[in-house]
């Protein structure tokens, strides 16, 4: 029985699925020949395109609560080049490195094993 919601329709390469009371959309493969699988190929693509990148936007988010944005790099004019002890580059290099044993350490902690 059909949901009294739900009206399933053709729309090109696309079908309207009603099962229960839950209605979904999918790409129509027989019928559609090559035409719908390649169809039905891209919208798998797609979503997994998606997926990946709410993926990595959520790791982002994560990242800047915990550990903020990594240090900035130095503009080419800010060291003097006289060879000081503690180069303007030296602690940039340093807390470039820190903030990625902050990641890597986050990454695993966040990530299935």
């Amino acid at each position: 029985m059909r949901s009294p919601f739900c009206i399933p329709s053709v729309v090109s390469a696309r079908t309207r699925v009603c099962f229960r009371f839950t209605c979904f959309t999918m790409a129509t493969v027989s019928g559609g020949g090559v035409e719908g699988k390649e169809n039905l190929e891209k919208s798998i693509e797609a979503k997994a395109k998606d997926e990946k990148k709410k993926a990595e936007e959520e790791i982002e988010k994560i990242l800047m609560e915990k550990i903020g944005p990594p240090p900035e790099k130095p503009l080419p004019g800010d060291c003097c080049g006289s060879g000081c002890e503690i180069c303007v580059w030296d602690t940039y290099f340093d807390q470039l490195q820190e903030y990625k044993k902050e990641k890597d350490s986050i990454l695993k902690s966040i990530s299935p094993p």
